[in-house]
C-alpha cells in the first residue's frame, strides 16, 4: 500500500514504538509497533484492544531515525507529506523528549504479529 493509504487506514495516536531496523543494502525500514487497535474505525467488540504489528517500507529513499530498541516512544500522529514522505512525530513518556522519525519510500506492509 502507499504512505497516503497507510495514513488513510489507520490511526497511530498512542500506539508505541517499539524497534526500528534499517536495511540499506536492500533499501528496506522495518518499525515494531504495540498498536492500538482499539482506536480503529473497525475495531469489533472481542478483538484484542492492542497487539503488535510490523510496517515494512520498500524502496526506501531516505530514513532519518535511530534504529533500535525503544521503550515508553509513543505516537502521537503520522504526516504523509508529497514525495512519499511519512513522518511519525512521537514523545519519549520517560525523558519528556519530542522526536520526529521520517522515511521516504514507495511503499508499506503491514504484518500482524
Amino acid at each position: 500500500m502507499t504512505l497516503t493509504e497507510l495514513d488513510d487506514k489507520y490511526y497511530f495516536h498512542d500506539s508505541s514504538l517499539e524497534a526500528i531496523s534499517f536495511d540499506q543494502n536492500h533499501n528496506s525500514l522495518e518499525i515494531v509497533i504495540d498498536f492500538c487497535f482499539w482506536m480503529q474505525p473497525d475495531f469489533k467488540e472481542g478483538m484484542p484492544e492492542t497487539g503488535m504489528i510490523q510496517l515494512i517500507f520498500t524502496d526506501v529513499q531516505e530514513f532519518k531515525g535511530e534504529p533500535g530498541s525503544y521503550n515508553d516512544l509513543t505516537i502521537l500522529d503520522i504526516i504523509v507529506s508529497e514525495n512519499n514522505k511519512l513522518t511519525f512525530q512521537t514523545i519519549d513518556e520517560d525523558n519528556k523528549e519530542y522526536m520526529e522519525l521520517t522515511v521516504i519510500a514507495e511503499s508499506v506492509e503491514i504484518i500482524v504479529q
